[in-house]
């Protein structure tokens, strides 16, 4: 008996603990709207509340602990209550934040509906019951919520059956139950493509952005399920969604098929358009989306489609309601701009790319802080990279310094990261600074060359260690032409197998300074031509 009261005791113990740990992460990620509701909510109670001090404390300090909470407490007579006291502060905190969202998500309107609804039936008050089960059912069918949408077909059967309303009872069964089979048919259509949808994604995202051929090999198995052979399999608003996502990004991934996947991003922002009323709920979805096509549109080049949907993408922001439209015109702005530069110089548009971001450097490097996000992050370095093409390498350093110190670069991907660093090496090769070069590498060579993916570590290994060794005499033109261009055909067709198609965009301000120089160019002279080079090379992989 002892030895289970102390297991039962452990037991309770291990899963307190771990509430309480739910309960800091709970805290941390509320935000400052939502802690501010928290203290409205909690006011309706008169008196001091000594919850409300702890909800305090773990929200001011960075890493809270239980042995922290105790220390703080231990005066206190509630310190013996801890554990009960931090249970029920969870428990509040989640009550406060149903409250905060009741009325901002549909599924949250149509879940309360159906609490009114029972209530309504359960007070005999059949008529305004069936009212609002119709109301739900019109707004469950606008949002395609098939499963919420049953719920509310039962209620209807339900008052039939209770009111003896015969002719309820003839319309549920000639229109609603055959409309449910095909919800519940579309339903199970739906987990299927979700199965599909998740084991692809599961594999893509835990290798990574991976191109060689056991990798293709392998998620093309996944899309050749017989789900997958025709886009009009999919009968479900939701099936066809993950139907063309899944293949948009399939046909990113395997080679010569960048015009299929522009066609599948198309088919999802037509699904989208098509439901206005999703957009202004989930406007996270069609901005990726957005995305998504325009970068791809940028790799094909495509000038005229680029830009026309630029235009709608940046008008985005104007359907959604206030809270929403002020976060999302912020992001567009500093995406769209990024995308524009970044189309600008890629196909030798320099001038236009310069003045772009001269127009709106002041406005983007005073933005607060609180606003960084990698998009602002990757603007910042495409900014960073016309720096360096126009020669102006401290300026440049200047904004990578910025990504560097900033309070959100934590955050970063490891690719951001990466052109970071590549990008302070060549400033510092082209201001013949060896100090800035030997430091810069150190902090590459452990972060990258260490732990980074193979393909890109060897041929970021070969390249670097050739700027190293010559790069005194690479800035004064004084190495024999012919070194340099076998230097540089040779990096590149290390670096044009499927498999190792990153590398080419990792290190392509390597690639286009050795371009430049072989030609006797400079940066902005040669940029166009080694586009072409380059274009020639990745056409066979990727259009």
């Amino acid at each position: 008996m002892l030895i289970l009261i102390r297991f039962l005791a452990g037991f309770v113990f291990l899963s307190t603990m771990k509430k309480q740990d739910h309960l800091f992460s709970l805290i941390h990620a509320m935000t400052a709207s939502e802690k501010r509701y928290f203290k409205l909510f909690c006011s309706i109670q008169k008196g001091e509340k000594f919850y409300l001090r702890l909800f305090d404390y773990i929200d001011r300090t960075e890493k809270p602990s239980n042995a922290g909470i105790q220390e703080k407490f231990k005066a206190e007579p509630q310190a013996r209550y801890l554990p009960r006291i931090k249970h029920y502060l969870f428990q509040l905190i989640l009550r406060s934040l149903r409250s905060f969202h009741d009325e901002k998500a549909i599924e949250n309107q149509l879940y309360n509906k159906l609490h009114e609804v029972r209530i309504l039936y359960d007070k005999g008050l059949w008529d305004i019951c069936l009212d609002m089960v119709d109301r739900a059912i019109e707004l469950s069918t606008t949002h395609h919520l098939h499963a919420l949408r049953l719920e509310f077909y039962k209620w209807r059967s339900r008052i039939a059956d209770v009111t003896y309303d015969i002719e309820l009872i003839r319309s549920v069964i000639k229109n609603d139950y055959p409309v449910a089979l095909q919800l519940v048919k579309e339903t199970d259509e739906y987990f299927r493509y979700l199965s599909i949808y998740d084991e692809f994604y599961a594999y893509y995202k835990s290798r990574g952005i991976q191109t060689d051929e056991a990798s293709v090999k392998m998620l093309s198995n996944l899309v050749s399920d017989p789900l997958m052979t025709d886009e009009a399999e999919p009968s479900y608003f939701y099936s066809r969604i993950l139907y063309h996502s899944i293949r948009s990004t399939y046909a990113v991934l395997a080679p010569g098929r960048l015009a299929e996947s522009v066609h599948h991003s198309m088919q999802l922002l037509r699904l989208l358009e098509a439901n206005p009323e999703i957009i202004r709920e989930n406007p996270k979805t069609y901005f990726a989306v957005m995305n998504n096509l325009l970068t791809r549109l940028a790799m094909m080049g495509d000038t005229k489609p680029f830009y026309e949907r630029l235009k709608e993408y940046r008008r985005f922001p104007e359907m959604l309601v206030a809270d929403k439209r002020n976060y999302y015109e912020t992001r567009v702005y500093i995406n769209s701009l990024q995308l524009e530069m970044e189309f600008s110089y890629r196909y030798g548009f320099f001038e236009e790319a310069f003045a772009l971001w001269k127009a709106h450097e002041k406005k983007v490097l005073s933005m607060d802080e609180g606003l960084t996000s990698e998009i602002r992050m990757v603007l910042l370095l495409s900014a960073a990279k016309i720096y360096w093409m126009y020669g102006k390498c401290s300026s440049s350093n200047k904004i990578l310094n910025r990504i560097i110190q900033s309070t959100d670069n934590e955050k970063l991907r490891e690719d951001i990261w990466f052109l970071v660093y590549v990008l302070k090496l060549l400033n510092y090769f082209r201001l013949d600074d060896r100090d800035g070069v030997e430091v810069t590498y150190r902090v590459f060579h452990k972060r990258y060359i260490e732990n980074f993916d193979p393909s890109s570590a060897v041929i970021g290994e070969r390249i670097i260690n050739f700027f190293r060794k010559n790069h005194r005499q690479f800035i004064a033109l004084e190495m024999e032409l012919a070194v340099l261009q076998a230097e540089l055909e040779a990096c590149v067709r290390e670096a044009v197998s499927v498999q190792e198609l990153n590398a080419i965009k990792y290190f392509e301000p390597f690639y286009m300074w050795l371009y430049a120089s072989v030609h006797r160019q400079d940066m902005l002279q040669a940029f166009q031509g080694f586009s072409r080079w380059i274009g020639e090379i990745e056409a066979g992989i990727v259009k």
